[in-house]
């Protein structure tokens, strides 16, 4: 149902019964690439309104993985696994319906002992999500996601066609983008030493 890791889709590709972008995205939650920081920019202290006034579509991830509602809760987790996503977004057609993150799974799924591998998609889902246009100011992309407590904000066209995602890991960056030497220099906070990836 998946297409395979090395798919490479953009946004709008179909290949087989569900979508699979997988680049290797570390805005979403969970697993991150360690160069990661390598590829954030300096620049400096120039953080200001203008800069959350400007389009989100500068800070989107435009590769996602998509599933269809009826599709296994499992095959959504194999999914976000494979692309190293935090979350799923679910296409019935070409219309967004849902998203399934992993916290759903975990409080929707594991924490209620239900098997993955049984369990349907759209009973799980958060539905109808809230969508952004390319064109709107990051700053109501933060909105929604202060005031709604999400983590990620799909971003659609005109046509209600998904172009995007952004997640709160993109505002992480974008903070780190104008404060790195601020953020990234910092002496570990006790004597223990800095934590590793997973030792949180």
């Amino acid at each position: 149902m998946f297409s395979s890791p090395g798919g490479g889709c953009e946004v709008g590709h179909t290949e087989g019964g569900s979508r699979l972008h997988p680049e290797f995205d570390p805005s979403l939650e969970g697993d991150h690439d360690p160069t990661e920081l390598a590829r954030i920019p300096d620049r400096g202290r120039a953080l200001r309104v203008e800069n959350l006034k400007k389009p989100v579509s500068g800070i989107m991830r435009t590769r996602v993985g998509t599933v269809s509602p009826d599709a296994r809760v499992g095959e959504a987790v194999a999914l976000m696994a494979a692309g190293h996503y935090g979350c799923v977004l679910v296409i019935d057609g070409s219309r967004l319906v849902g998203i399934l993150s992993e916290r759903d799974v975990v409080t929707r799924i594991v924490d209620q002992r239900k098997d993955p591998g049984q369990e349907v998609v759209r009973d799980h889902m958060t539905m109808e999500p809230e969508t952004l246009s390319p064109d709107d100011a990051i700053a109501y992309a933060l909105n929604i996601m202060k005031v709604g407590g999400f983590r990620h904000v799909p971003i659609a066209d005109d046509t209600g066609s998904v172009v995007g995602i952004v997640s709160i890991r993109d505002a992480v960056d974008l903070l780190v983008e104008h404060f790195r030497d601020e953020i990234l220099t910092l002496p570990p906070p006790t004597s223990q030493g800095p934590k590793t990836q997973h030792g949180g």
